[in-house]
């Protein structure tokens, strides 16, 4: 710093009267006016900027502990296990203190293995739900973690509206929507079809598919490839077919809410036609006692020219089961009417545990799956459905499942009845029972009765 000093100073001195001569009177008095400036000092500073390099500590994260969390599915076979795998080495690889066990489990076991967890105080961080039955009664116990938050901060990545009912409960969404089934779809063998000129695509009403059955029936082929064992849903998910493609969306309200019994008059004749394929035998011989893989295994190998499947047949497309160049093409199932109503609902969803030990690495788990290239990277593996947007698309679905939209444009779309009633009435009702039709041990009546007494001593499932 320089310092320049400025200083002025001036005196003046002023003598304002004049000395006479000395000869003179005598001198007047004499004035002096003095005037006298003060010193004033200004200062004017120069600053001269000079760089100077100062440390700043960086703030340094530290790495967080490893984790491990456990990850359930019934996913136990590709083409889901590879897309699976895919995932958890992507997640591992941006979470790199995580390491996510992935266990899939049977679906015939599925449900108690779960439910056994969960109770038993050891749950999976992570796991799929099914049904709003079965997430009431985890959230209704405490075991689930509440994902509304995180869902409406992430809303834009998903259908709107998709799987309310399976995941909503109380106002509080305790589940993310996957999986969408399209339920009503019949898959038949164009070979089988085109031995004897028939075309499945001129088929409208329900009598004409009848028609068609009897025509393959007279020729010696079995018109629809079906097993019944096991758990029974493969006869079970008749009741949505016949019901909701034949009552109104307002009477299908009645009888969820028990405003409508089973054993109505206009419920039994939709349910009775589920019985006319048996007793005209449109099954094979072994129906009742063979499960769907076993009705599967026969489709594929000619012993069928129908096969009910809903989307999902697509998943695997056969695996080694389905010949070279088979071709996958479906209808419908048909109204009485002809009027065209599609089943498709949400059938599973990423759930977390509340009782985790992990809850952020859990739910960065469904954040990771849930963004649009893994989803997408799902459907090309599994050619499924996805309630992720954008997810289905040109590059990811074949043309089967473009079939499918196109299926699902053109049709009034309506909600899965299994979701709204009580997992018993299903299981015990719809399932259970189409078995003993099959095997003759009940009628359509004695099952109408089944259904309703198994509903009315489970009570309504609440729709908040």
């Amino acid at each position: 710093m320089k310092k320049r000093t400025l200083i002025c100073c001036t005196i003046v001195l002023s003598l304002l009267a004049t000395i006479l001569a000395a000869c003179g009177p005598a001198p007047a008095a004499e004035v002096v006016e003095k005037v006298v400036k003060e010193t004033v000092v200004v200062q004017e500073t120069v600053v001269v900027e000079k760089e100077v390099e100062v440390e700043v500590p960086v703030e340094v994260t530290p790495t967080p502990e490893p984790v491990k969390i456990s990850v359930w599915t019934e996913f136990t076979a590709p083409p889901k296990t590879p897309a699976m795998d895919e995932w958890i080495a992507g997640f591992q690889e941006e979470y790199p203190w995580v390491t996510v066990e992935h266990r899939g489990i049977s679906n015939d076991v599925w449900e108690e293995t779960l439910h056994t967890a969960m109770l038993g105080g050891e749950p999976p961080d992570v796991f799929v739900t099914e049904s709003r039955a079965e997430l009431i009664d985890y959230v209704d116990a405490g075991l689930v973690y509440d994902l509304t938050n995180w869902y409406e901060a992430h809303a834009d990545r998903f259908v709107p509206g998709t799987a309310v009912v399976n995941s909503v409960i109380r106002g509080r969404r305790y589940a993310i929507p996957w999986g969408v089934l399209v339920l009503d779809l019949l898959w038949y063998n164009q070979a089988i079809m085109d031995k004897y000129g028939l075309d499945p695509t001129t088929i409208e009403t329900w009598d004409d598919l009848m028609a068609m059955c009897e025509t393959l029936k007279e020729n010696g082929e079995t018109p629809i490839a079906f097993g019944g064992g096991g758990p029974g849903w493969t006869g079970g998910h008749w009741v949505m077919h016949l019901l909701q493609k034949n009552l109104s969306q307002e009477d299908i309200l009645k009888l969820v809410k028990r405003e409508k019994k089973w054993t109505d008059p206009d419920v039994v004749a939709a349910l009775s036609h589920f019985e006319e394929m048996v007793d005209k035998g449109y099954f094979p011989a072994g129906a009742a006692a063979d499960d769907r893989d076993v009705g599967r295994a026969l489709y594929f190998q000619g012993q069928g020219a129908f096969w009910q499947a809903g989307s999902w047949h697509l998943y695997q497309k056969g695996g080694d089961l389905a010949p070279p160049g088979w071709e996958f093409k479906f209808i419908p199932i048909p109204s009485l009417s002809g009027e065209r109503v599609a089943l498709a609902g949400g059938n599973v969803q990423w759930t977390v545990a509340s009782k985790s030990k992990h809850i952020d690495e859990a739910v960065a788990f469904v954040e990771y799956i849930t963004r649009q290239e893994n989803a997408a990277l799902w459907v090309e593996y599994t050619q499924e459905f996805l309630a992720v947007k954008d997810a289905v698309n040109e590059d990811t679905a074949g043309a089967e499942m473009v079939a499918i939209a196109d299926y699902l444009e053109s049709a009034t779309v309506v909600d899965l009845l299994e979701l709204y009633i009580p997992a018993a009435v299903r299981d015990d009702g719809h399932w259970a029972g189409s078995t003993g039709v099959v095997s003759g041990q009940i009628d359509t009546e004695g099952w109408a009765e089944l259904i309703n007494d198994i509903h009315e001593a489970e009570g309504v499932l609440s729709l908040e």
